[in-house]
C-alpha cells in the first residue's frame, strides 16, 4: 500500500512541478489552439518514436547477425536516446516551414519528447522482442498512432473540464489525474484482444 501512495505522490508531483509549472504545457494543452498544439506535438513524438527505432535497429542489426543475438541490453537505451536527441534537428527543421507559429512552445518541449518514456519504450521492446524491420517498424508505427490519439483524447478532455462547470476541488489535476486512470483502464482492457 505504501508504493501505491508513493506512485500517487510522485505522479502527482511530477505533473505539477514539471509538465505543468516548468514547461507550462497546462496552458499549451488548454489554449485556444490546444488541439492543434497537441496534434503537432504528438505528430513530432510520432515522427522520433518510429525513426528512433528503426534506427537503433539498424545500428544493432548487424551485431545482432554476428552474435545470434541482440547486443547488451544496456547498449540499446543509450543509442535510443542519443538517436531520438540528435533525430530534432531535422524535426525542427521541417518545423521551421510547416509550423512556424508554434516553433517557440515546440522548442520548449523538445526534452520532453525526446526523452519521452514512450519514445525509449517502443524501441526497447521493439528491440527486444522483434527480429525483422518490417515488424520492428510496424510496432513502432501503431504505437505512435496510439499515442497521438492518446494525446488528443486527453487535449480533448483537459479544454472541456476547462470550460465546464466543475467542483472547485475536482478542478484542474486532480480531474487529469482521474481521466488519466480511467484513460489507462481503457487502454488495459485492449491487451490480449491480438493474440
Amino acid at each position: 500500500m505504501s508504493e501505491f501512495l508513493t506512485a500517487i505522490v510522485s505522479i502527482a508531483l511530477v505533473n505539477h512541478l514539471v509538465l505543468t509549472q516548468m514547461l507550462g504545457l497546462d496552458a499549451w494543452f488548454a489554449g485556444a489552439y490546444g488541439l492543434r498544439r497537441t496534434g503537432v506535438f504528438g505528430l513530432c513524438v510520432a515522427f522520433l518514436m518510429v525513426f528512433s527505432t528503426i534506427l537503433t535497429y539498424l545500428l544493432l542489426a548487424p551485431a545482432s547477425q554476428l552474435s545470434a543475438q541482440m547486443p547488451e541490453q544496456w547498449l540499446v537505451l543509450p543509442l535510443t536516446m542519443v538517436l531520438s536527441s540528435l533525430l530534432l534537428v531535422p524535426l525542427r527543421l521541417v518545423l521551421t516551414h510547416l509550423a512556424p507559429a508554434d516553433l517557440p512552445v515546440l522548442t520548449r518541449s523538445f526534452p520532453v519528447a525526446a526523452l519521452n518514456s514512450a519514445v525509449i519504450g517502443t524501441s526497447l521492446l521493439a528491440l527486444w522482442q522483434l527480429d525483422s524491420l518490417a515488424a520492428v517498424t510496424a510496432f513502432a508505427a501503431v504505437n505512435a498512432v496510439a499515442f497521438v490519439m492518446f494525446l488528443l483524447i486527453f487535449s480533448a478532455i483537459q479544454q472541456r473540464v476547462n470550460t465546464d462547470d466543475m467542483p472547485m476541488p475536482f478542478r484542474g489535476t486532480p480531474v487529469l489525474l482521474v481521466s488519466a486512470g480511467i484513460m489507462s483502464l481503457a487502454i488495459l482492457a485492449l491487451e490480449g484482444l491480438v493474440p
